[in-house]
Order: C-alpha cells, then sequence, then structure tokens
C-alpha cells in the first residue's frame, strides 16, 4: 500500500516539462515573502549523445594512458638497455671480489666499461659515441691485481671513405689495488674524461703491460 508521499512522487514522475513548469510557476505564488521559490528537480537518464560522449572520454583517456606506457617503455629500451660483451668476477679465499664489466647500448651507439674492486667501489666508463665490436683479448695480470682488455670500436669521428666507421682497436689497463686507468687508444674514448686515466702512446703502455707480467 502506497503511502500519500510515495502517491505524490509517483504524479509528479508523470508531469510532462510543461506541466512541471506550470507547477514551479503556481507554487511560486504561493510561497511567502522571504521564501525561496520552489523548483522540482528529477532524475533524467542521460541522452543518447551524452552517453556516447561518457564513453568516448572514457575511451581517449584510457588510450592516452596506453600511449604514455607504451612511450615510456620504449624510451627505457632505447636510453637504458644494454648487453654485456664481457665479463668476469675474480674471487679470494674470504670471497672478496674484483670484477669488470664491458657494455654497449643496444640502440645507441654508446658504450661503458665498469670497474669494481675489493672495497665495493665503482670506476663506471662512460665513452664517446661508438660502437664495441668485441673484446680482441682480455688477461688477468699480476696475480689478479690488474686486468687488461684490449677492444674493437668503431668510433663515429673515424669513417672511412666508403661511409663506414673505421675499426680501431682500444687497449686499457686497470689495477684494482691502487685504482689507476691506463689507456692506448687512438679512438677518442671518453665521452668527458674523468681524471681517472692515464693516456699513453704505445711505448708507454708496452711498458706498463710488461711490468704486471
Amino acid at each position: 500500500m502506497t503511502t500519500a508521499v510515495e502517491e505524490i512522487i509517483t504524479r509528479l514522475d508523470q508531469l510532462q516539462p510543461e506541466e512541471v513548469s506550470e507547477l514551479e510557476q503556481e507554487l511560486g505564488k504561493r510561497a511567502k515573502p522571504g521564501q525561496e521559490s520552489v523548483r522540482l528537480v528529477r532524475d533524467v537518464p542521460p541522452t543518447l549523445g551524452q552517453r556516447a560522449v561518457r564513453v568516448t572520454r572514457k575511451t581517449l583517456v584510457r588510450i592516452l594512458l596506453a600511449v604514455i606506457i607504451l612511450g615510456s617503455a620504449v624510451a627505457w629500451l632505447y636510453f637504458f638497455w644494454t648487453r654485456t660483451l664481457a665479463a668476469e668476477v675474480r674471487r679470494d679465499r674470504a670471497q672478496v671480489g674484483i670484477s669488470y664489466k664491458v657494455e654497449q647500448f643496444r640502440y645507441r651507439p654508446r658504450a661503458r666499461i665498469v670497474f669494481g674492486d675489493i672495497n665495493d667501489r665503482q670506476l663506471i666508463c662512460d665513452l664517446a659515441p661508438l660502437r664495441i665490436q668485441g673484446v680482441a683479448e682480455q688477461r688477468w695480470l699480476g696475480n689478479d691485481r690488474a686486468i687488461y682488455l684490449s677492444l674493437l670500436v668503431n668510433s663515429l669521428e673515424a669513417v672511412r671513405a666508403n661511409g663506414r666507421p673505421e675499426t680501431e682497436t682500444a687497449k686499457l689497463v686497470y689495477d684494482f689495488q691502487r685504482g689507476e686507468l691506463f689507456v692506448f687508444s687512438s679512438a677518442p674514448l671518453w665521452r668527458s674524461p674523468s681524471g681517472e686515466e692515464r693516456w699513453l702512446n704505445e711505448e708507454e703502455f708496452n711498458a706498463v703491460l710488461a711490468r704486471y707480467q
């Protein structure tokens, strides 16, 4: 059994828009001085156009989020994805280790060499715009005190007449105990010199290499 209030609400819901407007005007005439005019508000279901707009907005938001996520993933792969060309860790009986790693960025002409010493410190060498084609030779020297690396590099600054980069050799010796880095290379290696490296000519480098034999 419906109450009187429910019956009134039911009848109001059945009124046409023009009838609602006439009723509001009549209630406004009967309002007491200082009393706000009465407005009848009914829940009107959204039209087909309004629903389409809402669906379109949700779709655009989802597409935008997908583009942002995909763009972030592509940017991360471009700037940070590397492949390891060579790496090794040497540990003593106390499991204290030294290590090196040669990395080439997959989608950028960038490379880096990371040396880790016994104090868990790292020397990170960010190289100039080039590509490391491979490690021609690597040897541990002086009872694993130092590492010798011979790298084949393609420098973007050394280009052949046919337009292809010239393959050059870069040689390095890193002393883990002293933290010294000796370099011999005709190609510019460092993007920004760290001050840790000592550039040598071929004769001086061979003398350093012989010292560790």
